[in-house]
């Protein structure tokens, strides 16, 4: 029942949340990006290529959004000693390597707005920045949408099977990691 409700919830909004959704991807998105994309393509299998689209073009704007946002914030955080390490782990990480390390935010698990705040706040090359985001963007997204256009029917079946299962088990997840970092850090304080 809950399945139904998501998808035909997904269905009726689907424009609405892919673009919102994409937008905030590279801002605030506190999930990742296939909770709401997987279910607009099953919404609509024969559009998952135009959604797909929609996705990364919003994504795009809100990687400039997201980029312009870091750079407002330079001044704040660069000069904060509490996050001068932080910021300076990532500027090293793009000094080295910029393509290496936007490409590499396809398929790492810290979330894509850090990637995109940080490019703004350590003020990387916009032009290369926003290149190598929307490669990043297109090889992550790209083979969900185009797997959903070709076997969209029998992801449904297994989606609707499996959904509940697999919410609880990312749940599970995301809180296991967030308690242990939360415990790592507190044991580092007290050290």
């Amino acid at each position: 029942m809950l399945m139904e409700n998501l998808l035909l919830f997904f269905k009726n909004y689907s424009w609405f949340a892919l673009i919102l959704g994409a937008l905030l991807e590279a801002t605030c998105l506190p999930v990742p990006m296939e909770l709401i994309s997987i279910p607009v393509y099953l919404s609509n299998q024969k559009y998952s290529l135009v959604f797909f689209l929609v996705l990364i073009s919003f994504s795009f704007i809100g990687t400039v959004i997201g980029y312009h946002i870091g750079k407002l914030f330079y001044g704040k955080f660069v000069k904060k000693s509490s996050t001068v390490k932080h910021v300076s782990e990532f500027k090293k990480m793009y000094d080295e390597n910029l393509k290496l390390t936007i490409i590499s935010s396809a398929f790492s698990p810290i979330p894509y707005e850090i990637y995109v705040l940080s490019g703004g706040l350590l003020q990387v090359n916009l032009k290369e920045f926003l290149i190598f985001s929307l490669i990043s963007r297109i090889m992550r997204h790209l083979p969900q949408a185009v797997l959903v256009w070709l076997y969209g029917d029998v992801f449904i079946v297994y989606f609707k099977r499996y959904f509940t299962m697999a919410s609880a088990i990312i749940f599970l997840i995301l809180t296991t990691i967030i308690v242990f970092r939360i415990v790592k850090k507190k044991n580092k304080t007290e050290v």
